[in-house]
């Protein structure tokens, strides 16, 4: 099944869990391992040949069209929606690339979301260097979460973040923007 493909064997365990016991590396940011290495191998396989990226870029917003449907971006990033991929059309994800010569890191800012979820896809020290989520307000950098560990975090209002400079290789992370 595809739960017993992608998701990490102690899933289980997290569901028994309290609020407290969840790993927080910076206030109101919680770091959960869910997802398995090769669930993270395979959406970025999926994402590379489907070489749909946006255009990303550092200016402080760009038009877009993607699948037909042009908006305004206010924060580009190189990245390519699941919709775009024929997956899971009703959430709204992507996977995002920051690579040195091309977008290295993302301006503070904050999401368009209740709640953020954002899913390591490789390796920190070994796929690429650099990199991770910087939460301005709580002066807290999280740098230690590894492929399929989803960090939860409000999204509006409290938690304005940025993606930290990748200098070497690239990193791939998969956002999820929750409005419950």
């Amino acid at each position: 099944s595809w739960r017993r493909k992608y998701v990490r064997e102690d899933y289980d365990n997290l569901l028994q869990m309290e609020m407290n016991e969840f790993d927080q590396p910076c206030p109101e940011v919680f770091q959960l391992p869910v997802f398995n290495d090769r669930f993270c191998h395979d959406i970025i396989g999926v994402s590379e040949r489907s070489q749909l990226w946006g255009p990303g870029g550092y200016a402080p917003s760009v038009e877009v069209n993607r699948s037909g449907h042009v908006y305004t971006e206010t924060h580009p990033t190189v990245d390519i929606q699941f919709e775009q991929m024929g997956m899971f059309e009703n959430w709204m994800q992507a996977v995002h690339s920051y690579h040195p010569n091309e977008q290295a890191f993302l301006g503070l800012h904050h999401d368009a979301s209740t709640y953020s979820l954002n899913m390591a896809l490789n390796r920190r020290g070994v796929d690429f260097e650099g990199g991770g989520t910087h939460f301005k307000r709580q002066n807290c950098s999280v740098l230690t979460a590894g492929p399929g560990d989803v960090l939860v975090h409000p999204g509006q209002l409290t938690h304005l973040h940025s993606g930290l400079n990748t200098t070497r290789g690239t990193r791939y992370i998969l956002v999820s923007f929750m409005q419950p």
